[in-house]
């Protein structure tokens, strides 16, 4: 009982301790602590069972505060379910599935250290990042596969909770995902801790003093500072273009009254018209995911002054970004879709990763309600949204802009937005979270999630919001520019189109996975031999 109860003690600390190195909170450093706390608690287990409870226990307090944001969207009106209680059933059970499934990997990955080395001696080094990298890469298929749904797509998409977010104020670290992505960074974070460990329990203080020193003079690296290391030549051969990005603050609902989409159509009408007079100079616009602006303007405008709208309003061509709600054969999808002010559309984009809960029910949720006999109606009768199927796309525009668009969950999918034989020359990111009234914790994690991508890449990458925070940030993933609040505005700047590659797109995460299951390998089967060679 004595051991039970301090297995638990310990698990919740250490799963606290980490949790506040999350965006939100900022405190980066209690990575390391909260780290070396685990090897040090993997040592006190004589039994497996013990160090995966310990992992587990520490991965569930992590991922429940990690994914609290989702107690925002509660009492669920804005998607049609008017019964709280049925609402608070769902978010919960959501809430916990989710944060126990994200559990579960770390729960392995604590007990994969215990089973190669408990002692955690120097061999440690390279061992734990190796299996902790890979219990992460795995962790990424979980949300699709305890949520799938018809058409979800399964894959290493969704990397909410990765440590690599928390270091997304340091130059450096964002240098690393540069050339190994976040999986190289979670490596790095995982070496770096061991190596603490192993100084502290050999009491090599004066090692341990300086190796502390490293790791802040490391995270707080200026950026004017910078190097190019790996850096591809053709970088440098770039241009600047203006961008007026668009920020609203519609709420989310089932559906609106005319007189609501009247007032809609009027703020965004009222934005755009302002770009045309106070930023003529713009060769790029961005509206938010699900602005619906190029619906409703065919709607409220004649044919054939809908058509000439842009043209007019421009005198020169103008790229311009819109989000719709399309229904096409019964089915839902969220398109974004290119038009260029002069020439009409380019192209469009089918959103691909769709959210679990809030775009489709999960085919888990659907077999609940029919076991447990409610059959509701609110349920049975939420408009589900189908996949893309196509990753996103790049658009060439003549003005020189190759972009490629994101919208909402895309930005946590590093698999999405590396680069292919289609080369982007910048980025931009669409999003609404007006699903929750922009939940700071989530917004704090999406910008997180833009730095690392704009870093990964090396592109700029625009963000336009409704209900949140618009923003731009730079190719090494400095924010330079930001709105205030969640009010409608207009963001303009100044972007750079990039060219090359990132030392990251051109391998991708296969070295940093493909050796760290190497150095697994090696080590069981090391350990193996070792067993064989005792003794009976």
């Amino acid at each position: 009982m004595g051991k039970n109860y301090q297995s638990i003690l310990a698990g919740t600390i250490i799963g606290l301790t980490l949790s506040l190195s999350q965006p939100f909170y900022g405190w980066w450093f209690l990575v390391f602590l909260g780290l070396v706390l685990v090897f040090l608690a993997t040592k006190l287990f004589s039994k497996g069972s013990g160090a995966f409870s310990l992992g587990y226990l520490v991965g569930l307090v992590y991922f429940l505060i990690d994914f609290k944001w989702l107690w925002a969207v509660y009492p669920l009106t804005n998607l049609g379910i008017e019964n709280k209680i049925l609402a608070f059933f769902f978010i919960f059970l959501t809430w916990v599935i989710t944060a126990g499934a994200m559990a579960f990997a770390w729960g392995s990955a604590v007990w994969l250290f215990h089973q190669t080395d408990r002692r955690v001696s120097y061999s440690a080094l390279l061992i734990f990042p190796s299996v902790f990298t890979l219990s992460e890469y795995v962790r990424s298929f979980f949300i699709a596969l305890v949520w799938t749904g018809h058409q979800t797509p399964i894959g290493p998409f969704w990397t909410l909770g990765n440590l690599a977010y928390n270091f997304h104020g340091s130059f450096l670290f964002l240098k690393f995902a540069s050339w190994f992505g976040i999986y190289g960074v979670v490596f790095l974070t995982v070496f770096l801790s061991v190596w603490l460990f192993v100084f502290l329990e050999k009491r090599r203080y004066k090692k341990l003093l300086f190796l502390v020193l490293g790791i802040f003079i490391f995270f707080y690296w200026p950026n004017f500072l910078r190097f190019d290391l790996f850096e591809d030549p053709r970088s440098n051969l770039n241009q600047k273009i203006e961008v007026a990005i668009i920020q609203t603050k519609t709420p989310s609902k089932p559906s609106y009254t005319s007189a609501e989409e009247v007032s809609i159509f009027k703020t965004q009408l009222e934005l755009i018209d302002s770009i045309g007079k106070n930023s003529p100079q713009a060769k790029l616009i961005i509206f938010p995911e699900e602005s619906n602006f190029f619906t409703r303007l065919a709607i409220f405008k004649k044919a054939p002054e809908a058509s000439r709208y842009f043209a007019d309003l421009f005198a020169k061509p103008v790229l311009i970004l819109d989000n719709s709600q399309i229904s096409e054969k019964g089915q839902f999808k969220a398109r974004t879709i290119f038009l260029d002010s002069q020439k009409g559309i380019l192209g469009s984009y089918d959103k691909y990763l769709i959210t679990p809960g809030a775009e489709y029910v999960p085919l888990l949720f659907k077999k609940l309600d029919k076991t447990l006999g409610l059959n509701s109606p609110e349920l049975q009768n939420i408009a589900e949204y189908q996949t893309g199927g196509e990753r996103p796309p790049v658009i060439n525009s003549e003005e020189g802009i190759r972009i490629m668009a994101l919208v909402c969950a895309d930005i946590f999918s590093p698999n999405l937005t590396k680069l292919g034989a289609a080369q982007p020359n910048l980025l931009v990111s669409q999003s609404s979270f007006a699903f929750g009234h922009g939940p700071k914790d989530l917004l704090a994690k999406d910008l997180a999630a833009s730095k690392l991508r704009a870093a990964e890449s090396g592109r700029y990458l625009i963000k336009s919001s409704n209900f949140g925070y618009s923003f731009v940030v730079s190719d090494t993933g400095k924010q330079i520019k930001t709105t205030s609040n969640f009010d409608p505005q207009i963001l303009t700047a100044s972007v750079v189109l990039k060219d090359g590659k990132t030392l990251y797109n051109k391998v991708g995460d296969a070295p940093i996975l493909l050796a760290s299951f190497a150095v697994l390998l090696v080590s069981l089967f090391w350990k193996s031999e070792v067993a064989k060679a005792q003794p009976f």
